[in-house]
């Protein structure tokens, strides 16, 4: 399973590498300070952060970050220079 964050400096996510066929893989989420968990796109489409999957094939999924909640939860917003 090759796992990859979106855009890459905005978050990490876990979970990524070689299973065997049928095995279940879990996957973790984790934004970067100022971004927000967005869901995953690829082989499957998913909201939570963390996600438990089957992995019948070769699965390719993208950790999708925004911009603009801090940790809290409060809205920042974002200064263009």
């Amino acid at each position: 399973m090759t796992v990859s964050a979106f855009p890459e400096v905005a978050g990490t996510v876990h979970g990524g590498g070689w299973y065997a066929d049928g095995a279940t893989a879990t996957l973790q989420a984790t934004p970067a300070t100022g971004y927000a968990f967005a869901g995953l796109t690829g082989n499957v489409n998913s909201a939570p952060v963390a996600v438990t999957l089957p992995v019948p094939r070769p699965v390719n999924l993208v950790a999708c970050f925004s911009w603009g909640v801090n940790p809290a939860g409060a809205v920042k917003k974002r200064v263009e220079e």
